[in-house]
């Protein structure tokens, strides 16, 4: 099981990545501002199917019935709380940048 949580978690880190990269390469005059918008709200629906996903993540984490204590020691579940918190990061930049472009 943890296999697999530390596989859906490197996916999400390569999305993330490739989020971050569209974002902070912003160049207006090569689409119209109205598929700058359209782009922002597939990258917000995205990051919010993510943030589901991490959720879930999380619920696995608790079911594990390990100590709060082996929890801190496994690299995947650190991974996940640096995901969550980059997935909230990304989504107030992302609406940040819709408002600015409305």
């Amino acid at each position: 099981e943890l296999g697999d949580l530390e596989s859906e978690v490197k996916n999400i880190e390569n999305k993330l990545l490739k989020i971050n990269t569209i974002l902070s390469s912003i160049k207006l005059c090569d689409l119209p501002i109205v598929e700058h918008l359209e782009n922002r709200q597939i990258i917000l629906e995205n990051l919010e199917e993510m943030k589901e996903l991490v959720g879930m993540m999380e619920h696995c984490k608790e079911t594990l019935g390990m100590t709060p204590e082996a929890i801190c020691t496994v690299e995947v579940f650190t991974k996940i709380q640096r995901v969550s918190t980059e997935l909230t990061h990304l989504q107030e930049v992302t609406t940040q940048q819709s408002t600015m472009l409305q």
